[in-house]
């Protein structure tokens, strides 16, 4: 017997609903009670090798959003100066914002694309 097409998509993260998390640590890392006390989302767009370091907050959010269904805190852009090989552009981006919002910063969601989920705790 085959399983339905909904069924697979569901098993999977990915379905009609929208975006999913391929990852069960990430889903189990969201849903954790201690975690949500404490963590609070933030949607960062990354602009590695630009001329200057800089974060700005954003008022309008980006027209697509992956992360609609979890409630974030703000968007942010940030540019460094670090090109994104070998992880450099990440390691800068976790300097940058821990020393902008004295917290410890993690990325959630994201790892190889511009737009990432951040947790600050």
């Amino acid at each position: 017997m085959v399983a339905p097409m909904a069924q697979l998509d569901r098993a999977s993260g990915f379905g009609p609903e929208g975006w999913g998390f391929e990852s069960l640590w990430v889903q189990n890392y969201l849903q954790n009670k201690h975690h949500k006390a404490r963590v609070k989302y933030i949607i960062v767009k990354i602009y590695p090798k630009s001329s200057a370091t800089k974060v700005e907050k954003v008022d309008q959010p980006f027209l697509i959003n992956p992360f609609a269904h979890i409630k974030v805190e703000g968007v942010y852009k940030v540019y460094v100066k670090s090109p994104p090989v070998n992880n450099k552009a990440n390691i800068e981006l976790l300097k940058v914002l821990k020393k902008h919002f004295k917290k410890q910063v993690t990325i959630v969601k994201g790892n190889k694309a511009r737009i990432k989920l951040l947790g600050l705790e």
